[in-house]
């Protein structure tokens, strides 16, 4: 208060609710202030803790004690803030902090730093932080310090400051994981989980018939065995989660989901061997063990040389093989062709291609029985022959187990069971002519040759004396033919086919030496406007026959010629007009005159049984 002369004020704190008679303890006389104040905290104790209550001052000068004055005193404690320990959040998660300490009436200020800050936590306020959804975008941990002062406004006291952390961790995130399909008993290798903010990663499979665990943690699945022992595919589906582990406070990202499938490995069963003939139309060929539907299907190959055309089976999806024509080895004619075919089971998961274990059967196709080849001859082409010409015929055929049946005029021929039907030299005659044909029969069909038509000539040609050859003109002993318009042909080594010009008559006089090897021919023409080719006949000397000779050949005129004759003979010399000049009759040689007249005279020569033999004289 203010001075009042040399007044001294007596403070006395008030124990009980008298204030006036209870009991009173006196802390001390304020001495006078030099500036008329006094402070009253000089004798307050030190220690305030327990000073809280009723207080008296009274004045004291020489002139007695003055009026006292009674005021409360509150005494606050320091104020403090209780501990708060360090917090750890997931991203996203809520943060609710309410600040308390031992002191009534204690505010809480608190403030947080630029990390606070970009997790949404403002960046000051009292009493308690409350955010709805903390925020951390990266892929790191966010640590946050936040500083709480405990403050009393009544009397401006400030406690210490205290703080804490808040750290905030990221969302782990899985990256997606591309499905799997492998095959049965196959390796599976270890699938790598990759992602951000991420200290693991925990997994689930919800069958583990497949061969894997239902769950397990790490950076990566496990390699396993895939076990799948039907015949359908098989699937599990994995769920991962992404992991983010703070010493023991997990937060988790969304989890991913991918299916591991274990295709099954297709089983056919074993197919029969089958044996056909060539270019039979073979029956589809039905496999059996496959499930239906057209994921599952077959492939086969090896059967291409006998008409059954690889397929991958990827294309026509098949479970059986179709009908197909079948066919042969163009090199192997005379034996089976023999093919090894492989059949293998697929089936298609996902656009993915896996195939069992193969089967194989042998197919054995057989050659048709077929001709190869014909007649042979190596003298002529023609099937002509002359009686008693050998005659040779084949039957090239190819195929199995073959047999060989001739026929005659379509008259089986006893015994005739061979490749060839052969007809010895000098066995022949005019009744060896005929159609033959051969059937040829082998285990895939018969066949039937062409027909060869065979004509075994009849001789008309015949020989008279040594020196002339005559056509037998009579049908009832040249096979029926009438024959007119004749030519004859010599054959010879130097020249071969000669034609003789003027001999057109149905004999031929042979002039010159008869030891040569020459042969002779006519060609005559027949009723039916065809040419008949005699067969070719050598001249040969025949003891008995004889020859007629006529000598010198030409000769002048006035002179005379000696015709010779084996017996008797009628001898004509006859003019180029056909008048008879001279008749003579020998049986022997004889000697006739040529006339004085130059030119061309004919000379018959007449003998009993024998044709008239004429001879061309000319005369100089």
């Amino acid at each position: 208060g203010q001075t009042l002369g040399s007044v001294s004020y007596i403070v006395e704190f008030v124990n009980g609710t008298d204030v006036l008679k209870g009991n009173r303890t006196i802390l001390g006389t304020l001495p006078v202030a030099s500036n008329g104040l006094w402070l009253l905290s000089s004798v307050l104790p030190s220690d305030m803790s327990g000073g809280e209550g009723i207080y008296r001052v009274t004045p004291r000068s020489n002139n007695g004690e003055g009026k006292p004055v009674l005021f409360t005193l509150i005494v606050r404690a320091k104020p403090e803030v209780d501990t708060i320990s360090d917090i750890v959040l997931c991203n996203g998660s809520p943060l609710s902090v309410i600040f308390s300490g031992p002191t009534p009436n204690t505010v809480f200020e608190w403030t947080t730093d630029a990390a606070g800050i970009s997790l949404g936590i403002p960046a000051a306020g009292s009493t308690a932080v409350n955010v709805v959804a903390l925020r951390n975008a990266t892929n790191a941990v966010i640590v946050s310090t936040i500083t709480v002062t405990p403050r009393i406004a009544e009397c401006s006291a400030i406690g210490e400051a205290k703080t804490f952390t808040v750290k905030v961790l990221p969302t782990p995130v899985v990256l997606g994981i591309a499905n799997k399909i492998v095959e049965n008993a196959s390796t599976v290798a270890a699938i790598p989980f990759t992602g951000t903010g991420y200290t693991s990663f925990r997994w689930t499979n919800d069958n583990p018939t497949i061969g894997l665990a239902t769950s397990g943690e790490g950076v990566e699945l496990p390699s396993f065995t895939a076990d799948n022992g039907g015949q359908n595919p098989v699937t599990a589906r994995i769920t991962v989660t992404p992991v983010y582990d703070e010493n023991g406070y997990v937060c988790t990202g969304e989890s991913v989901e991918f299916y591991i499938l274990i295709a099954s490995k297709p089983v056919i069963d074993q197919l029969p061997d089958r044996t056909t003939c060539e270019g039979d139309v073979s029956a589809p060929i039905t496999t059996s063990g496959l499930p239906t539907g057209e994921d599952y299907y077959i492939s086969w190959s090896g059967g291409s040389i006998i008409g059954l055309i690889d397929n991958n089976g990827s294309e026509s999806k098949l479970q059986n093989i179709p009908s197909f024509t079948t066919t042969i080895d163009a090199n192997l004619l005379n034996e089976p062709t023999v093919v090894t075919v492989s059949v293998v089971p697929h089936i298609n998961v996902g656009g993915n291609d896996f195939t069992g274990d193969a089967v194989t059967f042998t197919y054995t196709v057989k050659p048709t029985t077929r001709i190869v080849s014909g007649y042979e001859d190596t003298r002529t082409e023609q099937l002509e022959f002359c009686a008693e010409d050998a005659i040779y015929m084949d039957v090239k055929a190819t195929g199995v187990n073959l047999k060989y049946q001739w026929y005659k005029d379509h008259i089986l021929i006893p015994g005739a069971t061979s490749a060839s039907l052969n007809y010895a030299a000098g066995a022949t005659d005019h009744t060896t002519s005929g159609k033959y044909h051969a059937v040829v029969t082998g285990t895939c069909g018969s066949v039937t040759s062409k027909t060869y038509e065979i004509l075994v000539k009849v001789d008309v040609l015949t020989q008279h004396w040594n020196d002339v050859l005559i056509v037998n003109c009579t049908p009832e002993s040249n096979g029926g033919f009438i024959f007119s318009n004749f030519q004859w042909y010599r054959q010879d080594a130097e020249n071969g086919d000669v034609e003789l010009t003027g001999e057109t008559k149905s004999y031929l006089y042979i002039a010159g030496d008869l030891s040569t090897e020459d042969t002779y021919y006519v060609v005559a023409r027949t009723q039916y406007g065809t040419d008949y080719i005699s067969c070719p006949v050598k001249i040969q000397e025949v003891p008995g026959l004889g020859t007629i000779t006529v000598y010198p050949n030409p000769v002048n005129t006035g002179e005379t010629i000696t015709v010779s004759v084996p017996g008797a003979a009628v001898i004509h010399l006859v003019d180029f007009v056909g008048k008879i000049l001279k008749t003579v009759k020998t049986d022997g040689d004889i000697e006739i005159v040529m006339p004085n007249r130059p030119g061309v005279y004919i000379l018959q020569v007449i003998m009993q049984g024998q044709p008239t033999r004429e001879f061309k004289i000319i005369v100089k």
